[in-house]
């Protein structure tokens, strides 16, 4: 390995070749270095994020580059000043995109508008209250699934070893938040912050959780210490408990997604409310929709209600209970969409045997819709008689190029490759499912080598933590 003074100052060099190259195109108005060149540390495999801002008039040939510059990797993204502007100012604050920028490097401006931009909306300094409380919840919606996984794997699968990869990245997004809460915007590392903020629960759920021997003791523990955070921190649902409590009765999820549409991401209304359902802080009912503009047929989607006075903490149901109500209520369901004259088909793209079922399962189906026809929501939350049924919609055309360009052995392929058609009113789908468990040799050198790409990034990220940093608990995801 080289000397680190050596590794930086190759960098250097790059960037002040790349810099010199690029201020004598007169198109080229700035040029801004992100990543750990610019906040953290490069080592030999370290490559450089350059993002470069043109006129508005500028036409790319491409709008990502790969260069090299003194044998530094450097990938180049390059957009016009008002696209630039654009999205510099709509990033929410502690969001990934603030984060990029506020950790990022104005490398030059010979624009003075792009200079007072970059300085008023990539400043790391502090995050606002409004902004901080909205990307906390968005953080702790994109947790609770891996939670919930994590559960599952252990009360259901009785996979210690599965429980416990899926819990450290459960303690990742819980670090992010703890970053959050002390006004500091994350970085793409927010184990160790986190571990200087709260060293007691972050030692105990992910240094000494790694460390230690896995067992049923150590990872019951660990989901308790974990689901105590969330519950000490109830302040972080008061956005949404505001809500409710402004409201004079139960509100729909749709109702719901209309009003945060602005603040939220599409899946974050949902699996909050959920959550606190579970938990027995708002209350769930079911109110009737329709599921596209012309329908005739209603289903039912979840509506909420708060109620300070009201606290129902669901009992834990038996197995074989829950799969036998799961069942009824997908025929049940299967049986109302399948009048709806604007549904094709049915498509369960859930596993439901009775020992992967357990009181939080929420069923996934996806509707295929005649083309040409309107529908509210392109994913929404349904119930029927208390189970969770998630939706997915598409157009029949929609779905058959969705399936024909996508990758065979990809993450959607898979799921399609196991799923079960509940009802099909159109022939041709069943024929797209013929053959899907196969996987052709070209899709398969292609998934490989996305693998390839994926495994080379991570391990080299480990050996940068382990070579320079001599830090031997870091995990990457």
């Amino acid at each position: 390995m080289k000397s680190q003074d050596i590794v930086e100052q190759q960098y250097y060099e790059a960037v002040d070749s790349l810099v010199e190259k690029v201020q004598e195109d007169p198109y080229i108005l700035a040029a801004i270095v992100a990543g750990s060149f610019s906040y953290a540390q490069v080592w030999e495999k370290s490559d450089l994020d350059v993002e470069i801002i043109g006129k508005d008039d500028i036409r790319p040939t491409q709008s990502f580059f790969s260069l090299v510059e003194n044998g530094v990797n450097i990938h180049a993204g390059i957009s016009p000043r008002s696209s630039f502007k654009k999205t510099i100012e709509s990033a929410q604050q502690g969001s990934f995109m603030h984060s990029y920028f506020s950790h990022s490097t104005l490398l030059f401006s010979r624009d003075d508008s792009i200079k007072e931009w970059y300085d008023k909306n990539a400043s790391r300094d502090s995050i606002g209250e409004r902004d901080k409380q909205l990307q906390v919840l968005n953080v702790l919606a994109d947790t609770l699934p891996k939670l919930i996984y994590a559960e599952k794997q252990f009360y259901v699968n009785k996979d210690i070893t599965t429980s416990f990869i899926s819990l450290l990245s459960v303690v990742e997004g819980l670090a992010r938040i703890e970053v959050l809460l002390n006004n500091e915007i994350p970085a793409r590392e927010v184990i160790q912050p986190a571990l200087n903020y709260n060293p007691d629960f972050f030692k105990s759920v992910y240094s000494d959780l790694i460390n230690c021997e896995k067992n049923e003791t150590v990872i019951q523990d660990a989901l308790d210490a974990i689901n105590a955070y969330i519950d000490e921190r109830m302040f972080i649902f008061q956005p949404i408990l505001d809500y409710f409590a402004e409201q004079k009765g139960a509100r729909t999820n749709t109702e719901l997604h209309d009003y945060f549409d602005s603040k939220f991401r599409d899946a974050t209304v949902d699996i909050i409310c959920q959550w606190l359902t579970w938990k027995g802080i708002i209350q769930q009912v079911s109110a009737p929709m329709k599921l596209t503009v012309k329908s005739q047929i209603a289903v039912d989607e979840p509506a909420y209600y708060y109620d300070s006075l009201e606290h129902d903490v669901r009992t834990p149901r038996l197995k074989s209970e829950i799969h036998s109500e799961i069942e009824d209520a997908l025929d049940r369901f299967t049986d109302t969409v399948k009048e709806d004259r604007y549904i094709v088909a049915a498509i369960l793209t859930s596993n439901l045997s009775e020992d992967n079922v357990w009181e939080k399962t929420n069923v996934h189906i996806t509707l295929i819709l005649r083309d040409g026809t309107k529908y509210r929501q392109k994913v929404c939350q349904l119930i029927e008689d208390g189970i969770l049924i998630r939706v997915d919609h598409y157009t029949r055309s929609a779905f058959k190029k969705l399936l024909e360009r996508n990758l065979q052995g990809s993450h959607l392929h898979s799921i399609f490759s196991q799923s079960e058609i509940l009802f099909t009113k159109d022939p041709t789908l069943t024929d797209l499912f013929k053959d899907i468990d196969v996987i052709g040799e070209r899709d398969i050198q292609s998934q490989l080598f996305n693998i390839a790409s994926s495994v080379t990034t991570i391990l080299a990220k480990t050996e940068k933590w382990y070579h320079i940093k001599n830090y031997y608990d870091y995990t990457f995801y």
